[in-house]
């Protein structure tokens, strides 16, 4: 019998790692913050309200690595969805690093994506 759990994993990135995120605590940052983090190191990516540190992965994008630089520390949800196949939904969730966090300053400058990560 499959457990509730394992077939929200089967079927969305996003729900599993929720779950995963409240089993783990998973930190919190706000759009300043992930901007003021950004290095030669650390290239965070945001996709519907998450972050994501796509430095491991840059030397790997088949796109190449300017198109990540271009857009760390920004919201690159609708380019993501719009570009991106299932497979790409997977290695984007390997590279989690936190949520981010709604505040007044960055309300106006972050999209409230209706897309959703998915495995199917």
């Amino acid at each position: 019998m499959v457990k509730e759990e394992d077939s929200c994993f089967k079927e969305d990135v996003l729900c599993a790692m929720n779950r995963r995120k409240k089993e783990m605590g998973f930190p919190k940052y706000t759009l300043s913050e992930v901007q003021s983090m950004k290095s030669q190191t650390f290239i965070p990516l945001i996709v519907d309200s998450m972050i994501f540190d796509l430095f491991p992965y840059l030397s790997q994008h088949p796109g190449g690595e300017y198109v990540i630089k271009r857009f760390s520390g920004k919201d690159a949800s609708e380019q993501f969805f719009k570009l991106h196949s299932k497979k790409a939904h997977f290695i984007l969730a390997q590279h989690f690093f936190g949520d981010l966090v709604q505040t007044n300053d960055n309300a106006g400058s972050i999209e409230n994506s209706s897309f959703k990560l998915t495995l199917s």
